[in-house]
């Protein structure tokens, strides 16, 4: 039980608050994006929108 206690507290912290994971986490770096930006595809890659549903 500690370790899936452990496991949600580093990932609420990734995504809302913390700096764990390469110094930044997502509310961070999604919160100022433009939406344009958020949805415009590059290549054949993934738009940043459809990654941050995904993860939602």
């Amino acid at each position: 039980m500690k370790a899936t206690t452990e496991i949600a507290n580093r990932f609420r912290e990734v995504i809302l608050n913390g700096t764990w994971i390469a110094n930044t986490n997502f509310k961070d770096q999604l919160e100022n994006l433009d939406w344009k930006i958020a949805v415009s595809p590059i290549q054949n890659l993934n738009t940043i929108a459809l990654l941050a549903q995904h993860i939602h």
